[in-house]
């Protein structure tokens, strides 16, 4: 510039002067400020963390992209790969793309953040899930993370769920996964996953019950599509819908039982089957009986269109469990179960199926609902809630439901109650919460029962209560997390106190004797 200054005629001194009244320096004092800095007692960290911050905010709010797609050429500058390399820079690209989707410079440094490895930063990035290439590597990031680290599914669900083609290009590429994996393991795990992003996009308020029975194959049998977009579609058990899939199930080729086994069907037909309300008329009750008994008890092996087994031996014990479970379910709500030992006996003996025990769940809840729990709570321990105690040993994978239930059931108030009988009802619930937790799910209750103490949200001696019944119980080794959970409740002096004795002998003084040698 000089030169050409010169070479046109410029007079050297003019150009000294123009130089030096416009010449800022703009660099050099925050240069000179950050040095005062450092010299007044602000640590280097501190001085480069404020000026990264100032001059982070200061592009953002400047950056013009058309200026920057002007001086983009397609080849990355230099200065881009060596921002990207650090995590502020990063977070600085991510933000400009976020607020400039079409810029052709943040888009390329995008794709380049995700070449150098850093995709599984950019999942919520809107420029980046418009690249299928920087896509498709966030989405086996964020696939790996979901199965190797236990990320949160709402993490995969924020990258597939952010736009309709997205989700669509998710989907296909889980049930292409789920058809070549040969292992039944791994096979279900997609399944899970699968479902998860089903329930996300639903949840987000979106109507894809049409796409996710295009993926099942549905489309192969209209009546059966139909019928279930119906059901799906409105929430809601129509007789129509319902007699014909009863129709074609029960024919001697039925279709593929995975139509059945969708978990938003199957839970209406639990919700319609074991509530005392149910609108299902007389004539239509074996229907509903059938397809939720054919759903959980069917088994089949597909060779791509040929089936080669159809296992239903186990169908009709199923189905009469279910038709049992249901008179009883829809002729008692309060205490009139429990006037007829044969009456227990059903109960005891159906609890075994696992569709059953989910479906007392729900019954337990509506017994227990506002309008109903006075009839039921005319003792401290009603059997609706011992049950619980056999669901528990029966069914493992039931105990996060189960735990839920006396959660909900544990905090509410019941105004309709004597406090006494409130306070003792409470009690059968933490004995309830104990056994299930000697069933093997102990760290989710202990971290609810000092949750309770944190937030003062029930009475000391039903705490006090479970402590001394969980520490007589169990004996070391204990694991951390126990320890790390247990601890703060039996330290607690308003809980524990009372529990030990003179010749410290007690449960309370020996566990924490034995967590100070830890």
């Amino acid at each position: 510039y000089i030169k050409k200054f010169l070479d046109a005629g410029g007079c050297q001194d003019d150009f000294i002067n123009l130089l030096a009244e416009n010449y800022h320096g703009t660099a050099q004092i925050a240069n000179l400020l950050a040095d005062w800095l450092i010299v007044a007692g602000a640590s280097v960290e501190e001085v480069q963390e404020i000026v990264e911050t100032h001059l982070r905010e200061l592009i953002v709010k400047t950056f013009d992209p058309k200026k920057a797609d002007s001086i983009f050429s397609g080849q990355p500058p230099g200065w881009i790969e060596e921002m990207i390399a650090y995590p502020p820079w990063r977070a600085m690209f991510y933000e400009l793309a976020d607020k400039h989707p079409d810029c052709l410079m943040l888009i390329f440094t995008i794709k380049l953040i995700a070449d150098s490895g850093y995709q599984a930063e950019i999942g919520s990035v809107s420029s980046a899930c418009t690249q299928l290439e920087v896509f498709s590597k966030v989405l086996t990031t964020s696939i790996l993370n979901y199965f190797k680290q236990g990320a949160s599914k709402n993490d995969i669900m924020k990258v597939c769920c952010h736009s309709n083609q997205l989700y669509i290009y998710t989907q296909c590429l889980l049930h292409s996964l789920c058809e070549k994996f040969e292992p039944e393991q791994q096979r279900i795990w997609i399944k899970r996953l699968i479902q998860n992003l089903e329930i996300g996009a639903r949840s987000s308020g979106n109507n894809i019950w049409h796409l996710v029975l295009i993926f099942m194959g549905c489309g192969k049998y209209p009546r059966i599509f139909y019928s279930l977009l119906s059901l799906l579609g409105r929430k809601a058990l129509n007789p129509g819908d319902i007699t014909v899939l009863y129709k074609t199930y029960s024919a001697p080729e039925p279709p593929p039982v995975k139509f059945l086994q969708i978990p938003a069907l199957i839970e209406m037909l639990i919700s319609a089957i074991f509530t005392c309300e149910s609108n299902m008329s007389a004539e239509n009750k074996p229907k509903y009986f059938f397809l939720l008994a054919y759903a959980v008890s069917v088994y089949e092996v597909w060779n791509e269109d040929t089936r080669d087994l159809l296992y239903h031996d186990e169908l009709k014990a199923t189905l009469l469990a279910i038709e049992r479970i249901h008179t009883l379910c829809t002729n008692n709500i309060g205490v009139t179960i429990t006037q007829s030992s044969f009456d227990i006996s059903v109960l005891f003996q159906c609890i075994r199926y696992p569709v059953v025990s989910i479906g007392l769940i729900k019954w337990i809840e509506f017994c227990m609902s506002e309008k109903y729990y006075e009839k039921v709570v005319v003792e401290a321990a009603p059997l609706q809630i011992i049950l619980l105690d056999e669901m528990s040993n029966n069914h493992p994978l039931q105990h996060e439901l189960i735990m839920n239930l006396l959660q909900n059931l544990f905090e509410r108030n019941y105004p309709k109650l004597n406090t006494l009988v409130e306070l003792e009802f409470k009690k059968t619930l933490v004995d309830r919460m104990v056994h299930i937790l000697s069933r093997g799910y102990i760290i989710p209750v202990v971290v609810y029962m000092k949750e309770c103490m944190n937030k003062q949200i029930t009475d000391v001696s039903l705490l006090r209560h479970f402590v001394a019944e969980v520490l007589e119980m169990i004996g070391p080794p204990y694991s951390s997390e126990f320890v790390t959970s247990m601890l703060p409740l039996v330290k607690n002096d308003e809980i524990s106190t009372l529990l030990k004795t003179a010749d410290q002998q007690d449960d309370v003084t020996m566990f924490l004797s034995h967590c100070e040698v830890r």
